[in-house]
């Protein structure tokens, strides 16, 4: 694989080459001889195939989603029905609050509505009682045996009374409200997992306390699936520009040394970030993981593929870069200007080619 650095040198070499059908010739390995031992020379033929320009970086494996599943209530955990690696599916319990606190709180409601009932169904009594009062006093009033007085105040009585009824169930509205939020308090003691997935990782113990005030507390990360990660890698910003959606991806744990693995870019973040002067964009690679081999959290080091030549003439690359010295030719026992004339007469090049190690 060519790395990002120099791609446009590497190849404009590849490419007078391919024009040249150069038959270059290429030191494996070179040593300075020690003791009048005689250099060891690898000569590297050239060779047609696959020539491919790539951008490496490194990343992490993240699951495509995981869920923070915590509590909206207060308290002890009573009971844990998962653990680590656990398989879940959604609306499953996976845990227990001791629910005990906020039962009082239901039955403390269920009184006072009770009460309030009470309440209201005797005013109610007393309501139809001066009614019947306010009618003998409009009688009366109408035969001129009461005053206007009289009349005046039966009706003010019930006037009262029904305002105080429907103050008190109003008030018993409110209550009723009060023992809707107990009663979902109680329920929500009972933990759920909001997804189909497996359990990453849990927060706590039973018997642990827990309290939520502004944020709540964790309790377990869910990741909804795992047949399908997401390697999320930091790209220099001196190769983001050539990162484009659906390029193939090859990658590699130290898990499974030796064996490749395969993704596709599926984003671009513009979220980029800076660190000591380095700045990397994040880069989303979509990798599919049937056989679940692939954990979260494993780091790779990945090869984003930017273009690929099929059936091209190929050297090696630090065979292009190599410039050979007046000593090196004297250990070959050649002249460096026979040979470098021979070469610029028939090939038009200045200089021979070698490959290091």
């Amino acid at each position: 694989f060519f790395s990002s650095r120099r791609r446009h040198t590497r190849f404009r070499n590849v490419t007078g080459v391919q024009t040249c059908a150069l038959p270059i010739l290429g030191y494996d390995r070179y040593a300075r001889p020690r003791g009048g031992d005689v250099p060891v020379v690898t000569r590297a033929p050239v060779s047609r195939g696959t020539i491919t320009q790539a951008v490496r970086a490194i990343g992490t494996l993240q699951p495509i989603r995981t869920v923070r599943v915590g509590s909206q209530v207060s308290g002890t955990i009573k009971a844990l029905y998962v653990d680590f690696n656990s398989v879940v599916k959604k609306d499953q319990v996976v845990a227990e609050i001791d629910p005990s606190l906020f039962e009082v709180q239901v039955a403390v409601q269920e009184a006072n509505i009770a009460r309030q009932d009470t309440h209201i169904a005797r005013q109610k009594t007393q309501l139809a009682n001066l009614q019947i009062n306010k009618q003998r006093a409009q009688a009366q009033f109408d035969k001129g045996l009461a005053s206007l007085q009289q009349l005046e105040n039966a009706q003010l009585q019930v006037r009262t009374l029904q305002s105080q009824i429907s103050a008190a169930e109003k008030m018993k509205v409110q209550t009723l409200s009060q023992l809707a939020q107990a009663t979902l308090n109680v329920s929500y003691c009972v933990i759920k997992s909001p997804v189909d997935g497996v359990v990453v990782n849990r927060f706590v113990d039973i018997g642990q306390a827990i309290q939520a005030n502004v944020n709540s507390p964790l309790l377990f990360n869910i990741a909804e699936e795992l047949t399908t990660l997401r390697l999320q890698a930091g790209v220099d910003e001196a190769d983001i520009g050539r990162i484009r959606p659906d390029m193939d991806v090859t990658f590699g744990v130290d898990a499974y040394r030796g064996q490749t693995f395969h993704g596709r870019v599926d984003a671009v973040r513009l979220n980029a970030q800076h660190q000591n002067s380095v700045v990397t964009y994040p880069v989303w690679i979509e990798v599919p993981n049937a056989d679940l081999r692939l954990r979260p959290n494993m780091t790779a080091n990945l090869q984003i593929v930017v273009e690929s030549v099929s059936e091209v003439t190929r050297v090696p690359v630090a065979a292009i870069r190599f410039r050979p010295t007046s000593e090196m030719y004297g250990w070959l026992k050649l002249r460096s200007e026979e040979h470098t004339s021979e070469l610029q007469s028939r090939f038009g090049i200045s200089y021979a080619v070698f490959c290091l190690k």
